[in-house]
């Protein structure tokens, strides 16, 4: 311990130091240290760390910095089911990630126990791909570590193309639609400094073959020579020039109708979005037919498409239940691909103007609307056809958001779904007339009626005929809508006693919607929540006339048996007497 007043250690660590200061540099600590002991502190032992003092709180720049950042946050934006780490920092870039998500590890050298839930290790080497690793994850990256494949810095094999191999052994681990992050050093002139690394030119990478798929470049990055961070910089416009710097790649590899020999050199294309407004109030069914629409526009023009991460709004759901609706809303939609942020406004697609390479566009719901509802009845079907394969493909990762609702007692069953709209939490107040307990569509939405009568007879009708023409043995309703089951008592009143029925009343709306989506047949109202479910689905789907979007080739149009048999000025009478009767008794 040193006691009080003494100073024969401090000059002793004084002198220990490695480096030499200015005097005024040691008069300060000494000053410190007097002022410590004066103050009443106990000192056990004197180490003088005298260049802290003046440096700066630390470094914010530099290669590892601003990958480590950039790429963890494109990772969390885009919040891929499996990601796979290949040699990165594991304290750096890898504890970023971890602090967020799960993230696999692989390295070729060994790794003690993190302790950490969120990071699991694989002992692994790249170079000799273990084949149960193909086509496992959506999601891989690797900084600033292929510049060493194949030059036995770390122990691996040497092989003057280690970092070919690596890259089309990491496209092989990914599944199509899967993003690859990878960087490494770059300059003007690239060199390779054989055990330590290689140095490449930003372009050489596209000369890499990848055969069985193509890696489609969707953004560059890089930090220069200063350590400075450049964004979503364009390798045809900007040359480059550095002497170490670093490239930061981010690939897609694409589905397999495009040519499979390299990365693509072509210049990056323009590519389509969807930008909900910031304060949108609407429902699952706007919310995503908006960017479901524009998917299939952008895929019919041969244009990229990407999911933009757009704010949902809770204003349907109680508070506690929304952001778990919103979980499962987003994995019903993955299949449109990852989420990307995008910070400032977007200029609107317009087909009928050159795009700009590289730039993204917002498709407004009414740009993609008119372009779909003016192609052939052929056309449509097989953009909906192709939609619906990877949708069915993609909602098989999430069996919790669909049971088996096949069976009943042990036996198949055959369902049909029907979706009865309903006023929910968040409508606009169309009026201020009091409603009815149930209202299967009001006079607000400027629809015929506002009659429970009318639509029981109507939806039982359609419901009994969809069993008798198909000779339905184990028919089962599914009823999909808000309010209480005594409010239809009047529709189970004229059902087939045959059919069993379920009733979803209130019930999780992803669950239901899928429920919709893969019910035998599906009995849709004139919502966007059901038009979203019959446009991706294949079977049978049935809607009343009149409805205000265009329909799948699908849909077969219900019959309108109040009105069978009546002349116009009968059905013109019939539709007042309903509107005057429910202005008096609020019921009929």
């Amino acid at each position: 311990m040193v006691k009080r007043g003494k100073f024969h250690h401090a000059i002793s660590g004084l002198l220990r130091t490695r480096r030499l200061y200015s005097a005024g540099v040691y008069l300060s600590f000494l000053k410190d240290l007097r002022k410590f002991i004066t103050l009443g502190g106990t000192i056990h032992k004197i180490e003088p760390i005298l260049y802290e003092k003046s440096g700066s709180a630390g470094s914010a720049s530099g290669h590892y910095f601003h990958q480590d950042l950039l790429i963890a946050r494109q990772i969390h934006d885009h919040n891929p089911q499996t990601h796979i780490d290949i040699g990165s920092r594991i304290d750096g870039f890898v504890a970023h990630v971890a602090s967020f998500r799960n993230i696999e590890v692989m390295d070729i050298r060994p790794l003690k126990t993190t302790g950490h839930p969120n990071i699991q290790f694989r002992n692994a080497d790249l170079m000799h791909l273990d084949p149960n690793l193909i086509n496992t994850c959506d999601s891989i990256s690797c900084l600033h570590a292929i510049e060493h494949f194949g030059l036995g810095r770390y122990g691996d094999d040497i092989d003057p193309e280690g970092h070919i191999v690596g890259l089309q052994n990491m496209a092989k681990m990914l599944k199509f639609g899967g993003r690859l992050y990878v960087s490494f050093p770059i300059s003007t002139d690239g060199s390779l400094v054989f055990n330590k690394h290689r140095v490449f030119s930003p372009y050489d990478i596209f000369s890499w073959p990848t055969p069985g798929c193509t890696l489609q470049l969707l953004r560059f990055d890089y930090v220069d020579d200063e350590g400075n961070l450049h964004q979503h910089v364009n390798l045809n416009k900007e040359g480059i020039k550095a002497q170490y710097a670093c490239g930061i790649y981010t690939f897609k590899k694409l589905i397999g109708d495009a040519p499979c020999t390299a990365i693509e050199k072509v210049i990056p294309a323009p590519q389509l979005t969807f930008l909900m407004h910031p304060a949108n109030k609407e429902g699952a069914g706007s919310f995503y037919q908006r960017p479901f629409l524009a998917s299939l526009m952008a895929k019919a023009l041969g244009i990229p498409f990407v999911l933009a991460a757009n704010p949902h709004s809770d204003c349907h759901y109680a508070q506690e239940d929304h952001l778990l609706i919103e979980q499962d809303w987003e994995k019903i939609f993955s299949f449109l691909g990852p989420k990307v942020a995008f910070e400032n406004p977007l200029q609107n697609f317009n087909p009928n103007n050159d795009l700009v390479s590289g730039a993204t566009y917002n498709a407004p719901f009414d740009v993609s609307y008119k372009f779909l509802n003016s192609l052939d009845i052929q056309s449509l079907q097989i953009l909906l056809d192709n939609a619906r394969i990877r949708f069915e493909e993609n909602i098989k990762q999430f069996p919790d958001l669909y049971p088996n609702l096949k069976k009943i007692n042990g036996e198949d069953q055959t369902t049909i779904a029907i979706h009865l709209r309903d006023r929910s939490k968040g409508d606009p107040p169309f009026s201020a007339k009091a409603l009815l307990d149930w209202q299967m569509f009001s006079l607000d939405y400027g629809l015929p009626d506002n009659n429970p009568r009318y639509y029981s007879r109507l939806y039982a009708n359609a419901v009994n005929q969809i069993v008798l023409k198909n000779a339905i043995e184990r028919p089962v309703l599914h009823i999909h809508s808000t309010g209480e089951e005594r409010s239809f008592t009047q529709l189970l009143s004229l059902l087939d006693p045959k059919i069993t029925v379920k009733f979803f009343l209130n019930s999780h709306p992803p669950k239901s919607f899928l429920d919709l989506v893969f019910a035998d047949y599906l009995i849709a109202s004139h919502s966007s929540f059901s038009w979203l479910a019959s446009l991706l689905r294949s079977r049978p789907t049935f809607m009343r006339k009149n409805f205000r979007h265009f329909v799948s080739p699908e849909t077969q149009w219900i019959d309108e048996v109040l009105y069978a048999n009546l002349n116009t000025l009968e059905k013109a009478w019939l539709q007042l007497n309903m509107k005057l009767k429910y202005q008096l008794v609020k019921w009929y």
